[in-house]
């Protein structure tokens, strides 16, 4: 059996969150047309469903806040760029020919869509392509498009595959680290913690992913 106490129930800065609660969050956050407000999404392994939880912000902050969203996908693409968005985020969209960055160098593999009926966008790396090869690609691409949406969501790697949303933790205003409720160990994510911090990243809070149990609505609400 697990011990509880390793577990990330453990942590007073870990929440659910639902619909409601990511409107709350967002709505709190200093969005304005001068500059879009950068969150970066990482885990302290990989499995506990970053890309879930980084695609319900976008969808939220999209549909019920009427963002111009970016989301930018560390993590490549699989086959099409339209195809490895329907499948790991569950969105239809359509291929932009010219990304948004003026910058944009032959060795920057670079793809991206859009689905304009939700203002939504989303970038990433042509297939078998590592993104800590083009980490300064990148911050340059995030910043070059700071001015053209109100939030821009880094969707990136578990610590255990990759250091690179450490080193992405201090180009953002906030990092969300995600974690499988009933398996991410307290140890894993404050190692995290202590990563992201030592390169002085913003660490907004902790969200439990993967919960399979029930919690009836008088115990959710104080949790």
């Amino acid at each position: 059996m697990t011990d509880p106490n390793t577990m990330l129930s453990g942590i007073p800065q870990a929440r659910f969150v639902d619909e409601a609660s990511i409107m709350r969050l967002l709505s709190l956050l200093p969005i304005n047309s001068e500059s879009a407000f950068r969150i970066q999404f990482t885990s302290p392994v990989q499995d506990t469903g970053t890309s879930s939880i980084t695609r319900d912000f976008a969808i939220v902050a999209c549909t019920n806040l009427d963002f111009k969203v970016l989301l930018v996908s560390l993590e490549g693409v699989v086959d099409t760029v339209e195809e490895t968005v329907r499948l790991r985020y569950g969105i239809d969209c359509t291929e932009i020919e010219r990304p948004f960055f003026a910058d944009t160098k032959d060795d920057f593999p670079l793809k991206m869509v859009e689905n304009q009926k939700i203002k939504l966008s989303v970038a990433m790396l042509q297939k078998n392509e590592r993104c800590e090869a083009f980490l300064s690609s990148w911050v340059n691409f995030i910043e070059e498009n700071k001015k053209k949406f109100d939030l821009i969501l880094v969707d990136s790697m578990p610590l255990n595959r990759s250091y690179v949303a450490v080193t992405l933790s201090s180009k953002v205003d906030a990092n969300i680290i995600v974690v499988a409720a009933e398996e991410t160990s307290i140890a894993e994510t404050k190692n995290l913690m202590n990563r992201l911090e030592e390169k002085d990243g913003h660490i907004l809070g902790i969200v439990l992913n993967k919960r399979h149990f029930y919690i009836p609505d008088f115990i959710y609400k104080k949790i």
